[in-house]
């Protein structure tokens, strides 16, 4: 059961809509505001509310949250985006978001991560 026990939590301006997003792994564009990230970049944390364009969004940093997989993940694997914001296991020296606290059999699945971002 996937659940959260956020222990940091950030406001940001949407730099993109965001509506359809929940659980997404986003970065900070150059103005600072939360964008979806991508393969190979470095999330900064889970978007955790909805949004659009120059709304402002909350984004978990620190603690465990809920992110929506990519695809199969095993549990205890690192995390990394791909790019469509969604959690992937790290297949290279990419940059790293969290751990599996759950694992994931298909794409769209919630699981559960510890939040540990991280560039490797």
């Amino acid at each position: 059961m996937s659940q959260q026990n956020v222990f940091g939590k950030i406001s940001l301006k949407a730099g993109e809509d965001l509506s359809n997003k929940i659980y997404h792994l986003v970065k900070l564009d150059a103005n600072g505001n939360a964008v979806l990230s991508g393969v190979g970049e470095r999330a900064i944390g889970v978007l955790d509310t909805k949004g659009k364009q120059g709304e402002v969004v909350a984004v978990n940093i620190l603690g465990t949250s809920k992110v929506v997989a990519g695809g199969p993940i095993n549990i205890g694997s690192y995390v990394t985006s791909n790019a469509n914001g969604q959690a992937v296991e790290r297949t290279s020296e990419v940059n790293v978001i969290g751990i599996a606290l759950e694992s994931a059999s298909n794409a769209g699945e919630i699981i559960e991560i510890l939040l540990m971002p991280l560039s490797l």
